[in-house]
């Protein structure tokens, strides 16, 4: 039911609000959801493949994707970020917050890794859904975006030295150098690179950085926060 009822709210510019409630949300107006309701919905559909439920929802997840075109490349230049801590998938992570110590602002200064992963997952499970429901043309656009995207994601985000995803400060272009589980959100989302250096991320970085008694913490061990 959630992945119906979600984009059955969303507004007429595309964006699919990431609160709607009887309490006072002010503090979260003009967010987004994060984008991840089409690969709920195309899990979902692997799950109960019913093609009427990938045509209710289909076209709105496009418009969704398109209000993320729209709105958040903060410099126009195909690479994604978020506008808020809770728009974003770790917002109880030290990035999220303000230098000031605003709590969940301070994703607004960069450019995100995560982002983007998030992005090309939607574009993967879109032109998926493209492919079942016979939208050829559409298809073919998604396929056009994802290849853009993997490049741009790479080129701006991905550090060769350090082998490693950052986000990237909008007003100066420099990578911000802390490490947590959203770094590696790119490679979930399936971005073409040597297998060579997926597997020397993960081990130095991943199982070597933020693996420990607990699995997948929010910081390295070596994160000063």
């Amino acid at each position: 039911d959630q992945m119906t009822v979600f984009p059955s709210l969303q507004n007429r510019d595309g964006r699919i609000p990431i609160a709607i409630s009887n309490h006072d949300v002010t503090d979260l107006q003009g967010l987004s959801t994060v984008p991840a309701l089409a690969f709920g919905t195309w899990r979902t559909y692997q799950a109960d493949p019913q093609i009427s439920f990938l045509n209710e929802v289909y076209d709105s997840l496009c418009r969704n994707i398109e209000w993320w075109y729209a709105h958040r490349q903060p410099r126009d230049d195909g690479v994604f970020g978020f506008a808020h801590g809770q728009e974003g998938s770790g917002d109880d992570h030290p990035r999220a917050d303000e230098g000031s110590g605003a709590l969940r602002g301070g994703m607004k200064h960069f450019l995100s890794p995560d982002a983007c992963g998030f992005i090309l997952m939607e574009m993967h499970c879109l032109a998926r859904m493209a492919d079942v429901l016979g939208r050829t043309q559409d298809q073919t656009q998604w396929r056009l975006r994802i290849d853009a995207l993997n490049r741009r994601t790479r080129e701006v985000c991905h550090d060769p030295g350090d082998n490693l995803f950052y986000d990237v400060d909008i007003a100066s272009g420099q990578f911000r150098r802390n490490i947590s589980p959203w770094h590696f959100v790119p490679l979930w989302a399936g971005i073409p690179m040597e297998r060579a250096l997926v597997q020397d991320m993960i081990r130095r970085h991943l199982l070597g950085k933020l693996m420990g008694r607990a699995p997948f913490p929010i910081v390295s061990r070596d994160d000063p926060a």
